[in-house]
């Protein structure tokens, strides 16, 4: 089996894992709403820290033989 079918049927594995939790998490707490989802998004915006991208480099001029 080639690498890239290898990482396919890991996340495979792992959604399903993924969708089977939802569901045991829904079926304990009821259904999460879109409004649930926003609101959760917004507390974990709040809460990130935020890193200033870095100044891209620029590429040093080639030496000239001399």
């Amino acid at each position: 089996m080639n690498g890239a079918l290898k990482r396919q049927a890991g996340h495979d594995r792992r959604m399903k894992a993924l969708a089977e939790a939802v569901r045991g998490y829904e079926a304990e707490f009821g259904v999460i709403a879109d409004e649930d989802i926003r609101s959760a998004e917004r507390y974990c915006r709040s809460r990130a820290i935020r890193v200033a991208p870095g100044r891209p480099r620029r590429a040093k001029p080639a030496r000239r033989a001399e």
